[in-house]
């Protein structure tokens, strides 16, 4: 638990965080050099008998790209602990991948599932790069936009 003390005018404010574990640190960027990004959003229906349904699109607009670099880039590591939460009953699980392809070499974000606790896997030329990180809740929103 940390305890944090402010002035605000004439009142003390006082901040309580409570938390289990820390964020993992990000050691790995996409860089900003990616000349296109390929998206694939699958939908599996966890009925039976019901196939997969994937969504793929290939992005080469450069306003785009850099939006979608900097996305990733800016989330953070993810929890070194999960908080014990429950978690939403669905029938269907979504997943996101995304490839940025670069003059050199090829960075995938994948995230395998937006289910209880989330994390995106950043790969680099196949080899896990870096730490999970958080997607937080716009990450899917944000793909969402770039599919539709």
């Amino acid at each position: 638990m940390n305890f944090a003390f402010t002035a605000d005018g004439d009142r003390l404010v006082v901040r309580v965080d409570t938390f289990t574990g820390a964020r993992f640190a990000r050691t790995v960027l996409v860089p900003d050099d990616a000349i296109s990004v390929t998206i694939v959003r699958t939908e599996t229906s966890l009925r039976p008998n019901v196939e997969p349904r994937s969504i793929v699109r290939t992005v080469t607009d450069a306003r785009a790209i850099t939006s979608l670099v900097k996305l990733v880039d800016g989330l953070p590591g993810a929890m070194t602990t999960e908080i014990v939460t429950s978690c939403p009953a669905s029938l269907e699980e979504r997943s996101y991948r995304l490839t940025f392809a670069t003059p050199n070499s090829a960075y995938v974000a994948w995230l395998p599932t937006t289910m209880c606790w989330p994390s995106v896997s950043l790969r680099h030329n196949g080899t896990k790069a870096g730490p999970p990180l958080d997607p937080g809740r716009h990450f899917t929103k944000v793909v969402d936009r770039y599919l539709s």
